[in-house]
């Protein structure tokens, strides 16, 4: 038998797994992430976009040739006329403005999703700090827009957004699900996780630059009139809500597992929270760690907040050294595995094709 078909066969198999290793990467290549931030499914959301406390995020670029930012965003309200810009700084928050691109409202017909602000490449972007901001422009206050956001930390116990309207200069309640149709466990009050580190709140509107708005803690067998609260937090004045959830994060309590525990609410004159007959409509987050590179945290107005960042993408334009790395982190040994299977598929196909 004659070697020539065999090596012929095998040369051609050789190119064709080249080929097919390379379309691959030219085709990831346009939609390829430099970073990404997600969760699923989207839990909270940080309330619609203000003039007064536009909403935004720091992260470091890993490429070069930073041209678009994808943000998930929910429609709160009618968005005719509804303008919303992002404006990109490089270095620092009070930077000079780098880039700005428009929102294109046809991007968000079924009221929730990924939008996508591009703009002309940041051609040295790589290993650089950038900061986003979502500014309302035109003549509204107020946007119908609202960017989903995601805590560092396990979510925990989840309840869905109420159907009426708290209000009240005192608000207290056992931490559980007031809803009708409530998880029987967390009905209860009892947490199925420790180290409980923050508790969000359905919110129509606060303001806390109005009056102060603080959350204490307590465990369900103490006494608020004679027990020090077990964890005590204070909104900063910036955090200024319509239509989210407000946070309240603070030291974790590490034995909150299969515990039950009350709190209290001190809201001023602003405040309109969103529950149930029995109180308000809540989620819980536990653990967690702050951010730090690539992510350098959510921003509202002046505030910076490491513990959460928005859910969103930022897109560059890698060098295929930079996309096979990328490949090799989340792939690893199972890569070389597939690449080798892949090969020696390939080369019995040609194997069988050329025989004769």
């Amino acid at each position: 038998m004659s070697i020539k078909p065999s090596l012929k066969a095998f040369g051609a198999a050789a190119v064709m797994a080249i080929l097919f290793a390379v379309l691959p990467l030219v085709l990831i290549s346009k939609d390829a992430f430099d970073l990404e931030v997600r969760t699923a499914p989207w839990r909270t959301h940080a309330g619609q976009v203000t003039k007064a406390s536009p909403i935004g995020q720091g992260f470091q670029a890993n490429w070069n040739g930073l041209d678009r930012i994808d943000v998930a965003l929910v429609t709160l309200g009618p968005t005719k006329g509804a303008e919303l810009e992002l404006v990109l700084r490089r270095g620092g928050r009070e930077s000079a403005v780098l880039r700005r691109a428009r929102l294109d409202p046809a991007q968000l017909e079924q009221g929730r999703g990924w939008v996508s602000f591009q703009f002309d490449p940041v051609p040295d972007s790589a290993g650089e700090s950038f900061w986003f901001e979502l500014k309302v422009t035109g003549g509204r206050g107020r946007s119908p827009y609202s960017p989903w956001i995601r805590y560092h930390g396990h979510p925990g116990e989840d309840t869905p957004w109420g159907t009426r309207v708290l209000t009240g200069e005192l608000l207290e309640s056992e931490l559980a699900d007031h809803s009708p149709s409530g998880v029987a466990h967390f009905s209860h009050g009892h947490l199925i996780a420790p180290n409980l580190a923050a508790v969000a709140f359905a919110t129509e509107s606060i303001n806390p630059a109005r009056g102060e708005v603080s959350f204490e803690l307590w465990r369900s067998d103490d006494d608020p009139e004679s027990t020090p609260p077990l964890r005590s937090v204070q909104l900063h004045p910036d955090e200024k809500i319509h239509g989210g959830w407000t946070f309240f994060a603070f030291e974790p309590v590490e034995d909150s597992r299969h515990e039950r525990f009350k709190f209290r609410l001190h809201l001023n004159e602003t405040a309109r929270l969103v529950g149930f007959e029995n109180g308000p409509s809540v989620k819980t987050f536990h653990g967690g760690t702050p951010s730090h590179p690539p992510l350098l945290g959510m921003t509202r107005g002046k505030q910076v907040m490491v513990d959460r960042s928005l859910i969103f993408r930022v897109h560059g334009a890698p060098t295929p050294s930079q996309l096979l790395d990328r490949i090799h982190q989340r792939a690893g040994w199972k890569l070389a595995a597939a690449a080798l299977s892949w090969l020696l598929a390939v080369s019995l196909l040609v194997r069988l094709c050329t025989y004769r």
